[in-house]
């Protein structure tokens, strides 16, 4: 956002309001003569303001944009238009989509730049609620991989939430975008480059509510949350909703702001055919449309001109074509913009003349430094015209918006053959340099010299100097840096600008009734007596959304005396809640797991859930204690009690011969660090006490088994299932010892490394390394295992079981739809029971799948095929737990 937009607005309008409106016939000695000057007060040069182009007389343009979903977007191309053909917008007034698309233009962007937002953002990941996979701890990652459904509860009730998405990314978006205007606008929206109003409706009284200050990004917020589909706002005593309920073009809204001419654009989504109803949510839209009629079609009648691009083919919820969108409101207005102009070109000849002078002679005085014919290019009038009050006005401020004055004044003098007009001019003093003082910026910049004057100060080239620093340190985050104070040093020919950085005076947290303020904190890196940085802030709001505690995060700024305030405002979640999983397998058959519990313990962030899983094959239980960070730290800890019970495979000659029973009684504890977001370093303890039962020879045996465990894990997979780019890779070291209390002593290594590789269109290259060693003394139950379609093709599920284990995966997968992928992978790998690796009794194998991503899970059905002519069909449905 430029210069004159942000934060010197205030500033320059205030010097219009009591400067340029107070160009008058001031102090005249006699009827004979008048005097004009601007700024009525000359520049203090120990408290330098800046000068703006003064206000037109042209009848004031307001625009009311409508709501309409994705179809929205055309409103860019219409505002693209109207910034090309330099007609201006004085006011804004939006609902909805038009909501968000006026505040953002409200708030300094131009068309260009919200263009330059909506091709290059992922709308549709934007409004989904669920945190990129990456964003998340490892710790985190890998207890959530395997979940279907979530349910909270409030009590004992189960807890229904108001909408589909609470739209928290979306949100922290909108803040990320307009967070510095709102501030500088001290959170009042008459103060942003241009007037702005968002309409909502109260849900509880089923009023319109029109808001004008505040936080603008729930502002935004609030007149998009449509019905089902995002949650209402909490808003002092309202719950704020779409307001696109009650007034969904809202031409009245500016209006009342002062507009005296209306362009209404209506994106409105038409009604829908009974074939294209079919959702709750296409219901919902039906009814809000049919209910918002009588009001759009009275709204569009008031209004000057009614820009309605043709989307007929385009539904609000098509976020694929954001470029023909745009195109089509392009279209839209250049249809009509001979009628626009027509309109404002009628209006503008409704502006009445002052009374005229013949002027014989015109001169200048006070140009020490400037050259005559510099100045007079900037004044419009000769000798030859007849010369009106308000032509000298704007000579004046043309005059002065040189930069070169600080203060410029217009003399009329009667003379005998007519009036002889005199421009004086005060210039400004030399300038060498300019010295800025705070915390982040201390540092002299020349004045830079050239024609038509060098050597003296310029409120244009000081402007530009001004934007240059500020861009540079908003471009490290520091938005709400700014130059409150700025004066000049005759002794130095110097200005000294003192920088105000947005020092933090204070953090305060809201709303977190069951979370402790330190684990709000240990997520939020911005610190009180810092300077505030919108990178760090808008990663705070991330963290905090990550963590899963919360509904709803909001920041505010407050600007205050020493500082600007931040208020950290969060909506808790319920934190008791039942989550789970099933999936089939057509080896183990159908399994199903629940996990109770609460996913904020005492307020830590620390979760404690009971799992339950059964399955034809498999059952565990476990008791699960976990921090993902303890306190501050990135260290993390997880404490298990569990009880595990398993029909393990027993395989000879391709023919499944039994099963191995096998149960474990397990006591484990682990203590490591969350590596920057990808990996975890981890340390653990194992005791458990195995009972394992051959159902071929019917012997049994029982051990306990006491280990030491030292894990590495690193994982930037960008999602799962089907990933399309990253890497994993995991390594393990275990030690068990009698001298740990237990019958066996062994030592196992394991490494594993795999990555996907976009190489097309749709395809992707999958190679994966797996290395296992063992010394001879490791037990049938911890040995190595290989087969199964996610080890070995043409295996059944451990097929072949050893004391070392090398394997290599190379896949390629195709996606060939939206949700369809084939993949086919080569398999080489083998087991051993003796100390060495035998490479030449390597086995190979290949394997042909289909893949369907459904809302249960991939369902995958696959053939492979191994050396020896042994095959195998596989079938699977849902997510891999």
């Amino acid at each position: 956002m430029g210069f004159k937009s942000q934060p010197f607005k205030a500033v320059w309008i205030c010097l219009f309001l009591y400067n340029y409106l107070l160009i008058s016939t001031a102090f005249s000695s006699s009827p004979d003569e008048k005097i004009f000057r601007y700024p009525a007060e000359p520049v203090d040069l120990n408290n330098i303001k800046f000068p703006f182009k003064p206000e037109s007389t042209r009848k004031k343009i307001g625009l009311a944009l409508s709501g309409g979903g994705a179809r929205g977007l055309a409103q860019v191309g219409i505002l693209k238009v109207l910034e090309k053909e330099n007609i201006p917008v004085d006011y804004i007034a939006g609902t909805s989509i038009g909501g968000i698309i006026g505040g953002l233009y409200a708030a300094g962007f131009s068309a260009d730049q919200l263009e330059k937002i909506a091709l290059e953002n992922n709308w549709s990941e934007l409004l989904k609620d669920t945190p990129s996979r990456l964003s998340l701890l490892f710790s985190q990652r890998e207890e959530n991989q395997g979940i279907l459904f979530q349910l909270r509860l409030d009590g004992f009730k189960p807890y229904i939430p108001q909408a589909l998405t609470g739209a928290q990314k979306f949100t922290n978006f909108l803040s990320q975008l307009t967070l510095e205007a709102n501030y500088q606008a001290h959170l009042n929206f008459d103060n942003l480059k241009i007037p702005f109003r968002s309409v909502c409706t109260d849900l509880v009284t089923g009023e319109k509510v029109v808001l004008d200050s505040g936080d603008l990004a729930w502002a935004m917020r609030a007149t998009m949350a449509v019905p089902l589909a995002f949650t209402p706002v909490e808003w002092e005593d309202k719950l704020l909703m779409d307001g696109g309920l009650v007034d969904p073009i809202p031409v009245d809204v500016v209006k009342e702001m002062g507009a005296e001419l209306v362009l209404a654009v209506n994106i409105s989504t038409p009604l829908s055919t009974k074939e294209q109803i079919k959702t709750p949510l296409d219901i919902a839209s039906q009814s809000t449309s049919i209910m918002s009629l009588e009001q759009q079609e009275q709204s569009l009648s008031q209004a000057d001109l009614v820009i309605s691009p043709d989307l007929k083919d385009f539904s609000a919820i098509e976020f694929d074509n954001v470029k023909t969108l745009i195109e089509l409101g392009e279209k839209a207005a250049l249809e009509l913009l001979p009628r626009i102009k027509q309109i404002l070109q009628n209006e503008d000849q409704e502006v009445t003349e002052t009374k005229k002078y013949a002027i014989p002679e015109i001169s200048f005085a006070g140009n020490y430094k400037l050259d005559l014919n510099y100045i007079k290019n900037l004044v419009s009038i000769s000798t030859s015209d007849s010369v009106s009050e308000a032509e000298i006005k704007d000579n004046l401020v043309n005059l002065y918006q040189s930069g070169y004055f600080y203060q410029v004044e217009a003399r009329l003098q009667k003379k005998a053959d007519g009036f002889w007009l005199t421009y004086f001019l005060q210039e400004n003093p030399a300038l060498e340099s300019l010295k800025f003082q705070g915390r982040l910026v201390n540092e002299t910049v020349t004045n830079p010299t050239g024609n038509p004057a060098s050597g003296i100060l310029n409120y244009n080239n000081l402007a530009k100097i001004l934007e240059a620093k500020q861009k540079e340190y908003k471009n490290k985050g520091y938005s709400l840096i700014n130059f409150n104070h700025i004066r000049y040093d005759s002794s130095q020919k110097s200005l000294k600008i003192e920088v105000d950085e947005g020092v933090i005076s204070q953090i305060k947290f809201v709303g977190n009734h069951s979370t402790k303020n330190w684990v709000l904190r240990r997520n939020f890196p911005l610190k009180e007596n810092q300077p505030f940085n919108t990178n760090l802030a808008n990663r705070g709001l991330t963290n905090l959304h990550n963590t899963g505690l919360f509904e709803q995060t909001t920041l505010s700024l407050e600007p205050t005396q020493p500082g600007p305030k931040i208020e950290l405002k969060v909506k808790e979640k319920k934190y008791d809640l039942i989550r789970g999983g099933v999936h089939y397998q057509d080896e183990y058959h159908s399994e199903g797991f629940l996990q109770l519990g609460n996913s904020n313990l005492a307020g830590t962030g620390d979760e404690l859930f009971l799992h339950l899983q059964y399955g034809d094959r498999k059952q565990i239980y476990r008791l699960n204690l976990k921090g993902d960070r303890i306190f501050k730290t990135y260290l993390t800890y997880k404490l298990s009690l569990g009880y595990k019970k398993e029909e393990r495979n027993l395989i000879q000659n391709h023919k499944r011969l039994g099963f191995l029973e096998e149960e474990r009684s397990t006591v484990n504890f682990s203590f490591g660090e969350n590596i920057f977001k990808l990996g975890k370093i981890s340390w653990e303890a194992k005791g458990e006490r195995i009972v394992i039962k051959n159902t071929v020879t019917h012997t049994s045996e029982a051990k306990n088994l006491r280990s030491l465990i030292f894990k590495s894990s690193f994982d930037n997979l960008n999602k799962y299932p089907f990933p399309t780019q990253g890497s994993y890779h995991q390594a393990y070291l275990e030690i068990a010892s009698k001298f740990l209390k237990g019958h066996l002593s062994y030592r196992k290594f394991f490494i594993s490394s795999e990555v996907y590789i976009p190489v097309g269109r749709g395809l992707n290259f999958h190679p994966k390394l797996s290395l296992g060693l063992s010394d001879r003394n490791l037990p049938l139950s911890e040995k190595y295992t290989l087969g199964g379609h996610r080890s070995f093709y043409g295996y059944y599920t451990e097929e072949k079981r050893g004391n070392k284990i090398l394997l290599l995966n190379l896949e390629a997968r195709l996606k060939t739809a939206r949700r369809v992928y084939w993949s086919l992978r080569y398999d080489l790998g083998e087991t051993w029971e003796g100390e060495a690796l035998r490479l030449k009794e390597l086995k190979g194998s290949i394997g042909l799948k289909f893949s369907l991503d459904t809302p249960l899970g991939p369902f995958e059905l696959a053939y492979g095929r191994a050396v020896f002519k042994q095959d195998k069909w596989y079938l699977n449905l849902g997510l891999f737990f």
